[in-house]
């Protein structure tokens, strides 16, 4: 096969495989498994053969016209490749996983269609050189996480969903309208041709930009445009929440980085924007974090956290910044297999317990090694602790944000201690997920116990945790032509277990730790009725999504839509009546000056043939002119 087939097929298969599997489904679920595994596999075979084309900073274009209007166009690139190979690995594993977890679910077919739909939608997204393919697939991708999220079809599952979808056709609608101006300015929808349309363009261009990061954001969870994040995760089935967090979001991700480095060159101002965000995300929900008491609520504030750190990379992004081009890659792939890690074993604990509230399963996973030891290599990659994934990241994220203080004055120095408090945070909400679930005692109970076979897939990331902590030459060196892409030097070498760098990641993580102990267990742990349980005050706080979300949403989606049937019916009344009345005047006669009886009718045919005149053709421009000129004379 030609590179262009491949990269063709790597988008197609999973298209064609959602409809097959649902078919092969209805005869036999063993049959689809089989079937969909082979997929997935496919997908990552593929994956590994597209690399030889594109390992030395080549890429592979294909352009089909014809399609969608105006043809479909496909770009693959190390830089875009990162992305897949993070699509493809989270959904084998998660795939994998599936086929054990979801057995207790209904519509288990259906279930496997949208993922595998999912998956094609994701490819399709990432490898996207137009902006109008882009939208298409981030559409598609909008409706098949929304039927993910409500698998369950109970009441919660659907009031997650509604806001999802609420908000994700929100951030469709403003970013369309992005991509209308963006067009109409720059006559091109082809991403590699938009930055130098914008250098041409004035102050219109960050009206542009800002509409066009709206969608992106509400698919990353930026602060504001987080609300739905918390609710969809508890809805999903856990290998949905999985990739939700571990690729989804970074569907939003990849789209502000485009923005940021294909659209507007590194601009400054608009990367400063960005960065109030990522600090809003990583100190705000991380906060939000700690208070919950549902283990996919935590990981859900975690995430969008998380994506925080992420943002704060992307916003110091620029031409010549090392640190920032690496650790962005970095984090990039260590969030997605450290938190699809912690998402699986989170369902691994609903099949054992039916239940994610903290305070029902405090101490469940006593005794359960496997699952506490792969569970444990989750979250220290996420705490960023030496000789993992997490650390490799955060380091060269901190010695970025370092160069940053240096050239903006003291006052810069207070980002320095949000980026500490941040991982401080990240250690007391893991260390209150770890210790509640595998050190708490419990009463002896009878728990269903998963088959072993299910932390075949867990073992694999937790394999990568390790792998990727304790190689980071190799990891540096895959991602030199990807980190160049980003505005980094090629083959550039760091040392990361120096002294000062392990010291500094363990008086986080001590602090951390005394957050946990001192916050989380003596003000969010109270005894109630004899048994300690875990309060969560946040609920009282002001609810961003009462407040806004919902009254503008009710507003957007029912009222405006009635006030404009309402508007539409009187518009048409008044035309009726003025036609009705018109009617009635085509019969009114007028008298001239010589006495003679003129119809409306009569009188509007004389005046249609004296304005096709010489004289009448002039007057009427000459008015229409001195109309014109009266009117720009007044603004």
């Amino acid at each position: 096969m030609t590179k262009e087939t491949l990269l063709v097929c790597l988008v197609v298969i999973p298209f064609v495989a959602c409809v097959m599997s649902y078919l092969i489904g209805m005869i036999s679920e063993n049959y689809r498994n089989f079937f969909l595994f082979l997929v997935t596999l496919a997908e990552c075979i593929i994956t590994i053969r597209l690399y030889r084309w594109i390992q030395y900073g080549g890429s592979i274009r294909l352009d089909l016209d014809g399609i969608m209007g105006i043809g479909l166009s496909f770009e693959l690139t190390m830089y875009r490749y990162v992305f897949v190979v993070i699509t493809v690995i989270a959904w084998l594993v998660t795939m994998l996983y599936s086929f054990m977890y979801i057995r207790r679910y209904e519509h288990r077919n259906r279930y496997f269609m949208i993922f595998t739909l999912t998956l094609g939608a994701t490819l399709g997204f990432f490898i996207s050189e137009n902006i109008i393919n882009m939208f298409t697939f981030f559409e598609v991708l909008t409706i098949s996480l929304y039927l993910l999220i409500i698998h369950d079809e109970d009441d919660y599952s659907h009031e997650a969903g509604e806001i999802y979808l609420n908000m994700a056709i929100f951030g469709g609608m403003v970013q369309l309208l992005g991509i209308f101006l963006l067009y109409a300015y720059t006559g091109t929808v082809y991403i590699s041709e938009i930055g130098e349309a914008f250098s041409h363009l004035g102050l219109i261009k960050y009206l542009i930009a800002l509409l066009v990061f709206v969608g992106y954001a509400v698919k990353a969870s930026c602060f504001p445009l987080h609300v739905w994040l918390p609710k969809a995760h508890p809805a999903a089935p856990s290998p949905a929440s999985a990739i939700l967090s571990g690729v989804m979001l970074k569907c939003g991700v990849f789209g502000i980085i485009m923005i940021v480095k294909d659209f507007l060159q590194f601009d400054l101002n608009f990367r400063t924007l960005v960065m109030v965000i990522a600090f809003c995300n990583i100190i705000i929900t991380g906060i939000l974090a700690m208070y919950q008491r549902n283990l996919k609520r935590i990981m859900a504030f975690s995430s969008m956290s998380q994506i925080g750190f992420i943002l704060l990379g992307v916003a110091l992004l620029q031409p010549g910044h090392h640190y920032a081009a690496y650790g962005t890659l970095l984090y990039i792939i260590n969030h997605s297999i450290y938190k699809v890690l912690l998402f699986l074993c989170a369902g691994v604990l609903m099949m054992i317990s039916k239940d994610l509230s903290l305070n029902k399963i405090r101490g469940y996973g006593r005794g359960m090694w496997l699952l506490f030891i792969v569970f444990a290599l989750g979250v220290l990659g996420l705490i960023a602790f030496p000789g993992f994934n997490g650390f490799l990241g955060k380091t060269l994220l901190y010695h970025s944000l370092e160069l940053y203080v240096e050239s903006h004055g003291a006052w810069a120095h207070l980002l320095l201690w949000l980026f500490e408090l941040g991982s401080m945070i990240t250690v007391a909400y893991s260390a209150k997920m770890i210790t509640a679930i595998f050190t708490t005692p419990h009463e002896k109970l009878v728990l269903d116990k998963p088959t072993k076979w299910i932390y075949f897939p867990l073992l694999l990331l937790g394999g990568l945790i390790i792998y990727e902590g304790t190689h980071p030459a190799q990891i540096m060196e895959i991602l030199s032509i990807p980190a160049q892409q980003l505005g980094g030097m090629p083959h550039f070498e760091y040392h990361f277990y120096e002294a000062e760098n392990i010291m500094h990641s363990l008086v986080i993580t001590l602090f951390g730790i005394l957050i946990y102990v001192f916050f989380i267990n003596r003000v969010l742990l109270k005894e109630v009725d004899g048994r300690q349980i875990y309060i969560n005050p946040s609920l009282e706080w002001i609810s961003f999504e009462k407040m806004l979300y919902q009254p503008a949403m009710t507003l957007i989606t029912q009222r405006v839509p009635r006030l404009i049937m309402q508007i539409e019916g009187q518009f048409f009344l008044m035309i009726s009546h003025l036609a009705s009345a018109m009617h009635r005047g085509i019969h009114f006669k007028v008298k001239s000056s010589n006495q003679k009886d003129y119809s409306l009718r009569e009188l509007i045919d004389i005046s249609a043939t004296w304005l096709k005149t010489t004289t009448g053709s002039v007057i009427l421009a000459l008015s229409a002119t001195m109309i014109i000129y009266m009117i720009l004379t007044l603004i």
